[in-house]
């Protein structure tokens, strides 16, 4: 799978440690359904609501089952998960 352009951006924009922190730190609200409503997700992070939705489409993309769920008040994963940014040994 490709990385999204947008995430090539991303990286070469920030330093990527800052940009991999920023994913786990978004996957752990997620998976523990804590972001808030969209304007407070994008205020724990200091940007903009739309650039939260582009760092959200990324991860789609990536094939992370990412939806808003009203009852939570939380993005939420649509199955049991995370999003795992490292590398691994074979």
């Amino acid at each position: 799978m490709q990385m999204p352009i947008h995430l090539h951006l991303k990286i070469l924009c920030m330093p990527s440690n800052k940009v991999v922190e920023r994913y786990r730190r978004m996957d752990l609200l997620i998976r523990t359904k804590a972001t808030g409503n969209p304007e407070e997700f994008a205020r724990k992070f200091a940007i903009s609501k739309r650039m939260l939705h582009e760092y959200i489409n990324d991860l789609s993309a990536l094939d992370a089952p990412i939806e808003y769920s009203k009852p939570s008040n939380s993005h939420i994963y649509k199955r049991e998960g995370r999003f795992e940014i490292a590398f691994r040994d074979n």
